[in-house]
C-alpha cells in the first residue's frame, strides 16, 4: 500500500512540475503549446491507424498462408502414399519376377492388385 502512495505522490510532483510553468505563459504561447499538443495526437492516431491496418493485412496473410500449407500438407500426404503404394507394387513385382522365370514387368503395365 505504501508503495502505492509512493508512486501516486511521484505521479502527482511530475504532473505539478509540468503544469508550473504553463501558468505563467502568455495567452499566445498557450495556444503554441496547444496547437503542438494537438498535433501530436493526431500524429500519435495516425501511426496507430496505420498500425492497426498492417496488423488486418498481416492477419489476412497468415490465414492465407495457413490455409496455403495445410493444402500442401493434403497434397504431401497424397503424394507419400502414392509412393508407399508404387514402392509396395514394385516391390511385389519383383518378388513376383525373381520367383518367376520371365522378364520383370513395367510399373503400371500389369493388372492392379485388389485392396
Amino acid at each position: 500500500m505504501e508503495q502505492l502512495m509512493s508512486l501516486g505522490t511521484r505521479i502527482t510532483e511530475f504532473i505539478q512540475r509540468v503544469i508550473d510553468p504553463t501558468q505563467n505563459l502568455s495567452v499566445d504561447q498557450l495556444r503554441a503549446v496547444a496547437a503542438l499538443a494537438v498535433c501530436a495526437s493526431l500524429l500519435i492516431l495516425s501511426v496507430c491507424a496505420s498500425s492497426r491496418a498492417k496488423l488486418r493485412r498481416a492477419k489476412e496473410e497468415l490465414g492465407e498462408a495457413r490455409a496455403f500449407s495445410e493444402e500442401l500438407q493434403a497434397q504431401h500426404e497424397v503424394e507419400r502414399r502414392l509412393r508407399t503404394v508404387t514402392q509396395t507394387l514394385r516391390a511385389a513385382r519383383k518378388a513376383r519376377s525373381s520367383e518367376g522365370s520371365g522378364p520383370p514387368e513395367r510399373l503400371g503395365t500389369g493388372p492392379l492388385p485388389s485392396c
